[in-house]
């Protein structure tokens, strides 16, 4: 027999029933996460990944060295002992330095203190084309010079370039009349590039 309870408390539950399925969210066939390319994998294999490429910056990289690190004073004063430094240069438009510094790079300048000569050194960091570009134009305007490694060239009216890996390294001075004036010194701020 139907009671009167019975009769209560279907209504009761067909309610919350109703209610509590409203509470469950649904999800849409198209909602539903499926597995991207680059999470798929057969089974026992490894996962590969392929490394993002370094963008090779565009302009100037920007490189920084103390002009004591650049011509320590001791290897200096064993150069010649009436040479000092002036820190930091401006170098004159036009010059290998100034070039050098355009490309990012550091300048410094040392003075002979009987004669009032300068040597102006600069390195940049280069990027690879602006590397071959500067290479190209010192093959082109100076001589190739085999004392001062395999990519050293000199020429009596711009001074000495070297090139090492990504450095362009340049000395310049009016008393370097030849590649061996400019050799020492040369020699001395490239050895630690």
């Amino acid at each position: 027999m139907f009671s009167v309870r019975a009769a209560i408390a279907l209504p009761v539950l067909a309610i919350t029933a109703l209610t509590l399925s409203a509470c469950v969210p649904t999800q849409e066939p198209s909602d539903r996460p499926t597995p991207s390319a680059s999470t798929t994998r057969t089974p026992g294999a490894a996962p590969s990944s392929t490394p993002t490429p370094t963008p090779t910056p565009d302009g100037p990289i920007p490189y920084s060295v103390s002009c004591d690190e650049l011509l320590s004073p001791d290897t200096l004063y064993g150069l010649d002992p009436n040479f000092s430094s002036l820190g930091p240069a401006e170098p004159a438009a036009g010059s290998l330095a100034a070039t050098a510094v355009a490309d990012g790079g550091t300048a410094c300048r040392w003075i002979h203190e009987t004669s009032s000569v300068t040597i102006d050194i600069a390195v940049a960091e280069l990027t690879p084309d602006a590397a071959a570009s500067r290479r190209a134009s010192a093959d082109a305007s100076g001589t190739a010079v085999a004392d001062f490694g395999d990519a050293g060239y000199f020429a009596s009216d711009s001074g000495a370039q070297v090139f090492r890996g990504p450095y362009w390294i340049t000395v310049s001075s009016s008393m370097f009349a030849s590649a061996a004036d400019a050799a020492p010194f040369v020699n001395a701020v490239t050895a630690g590039y």
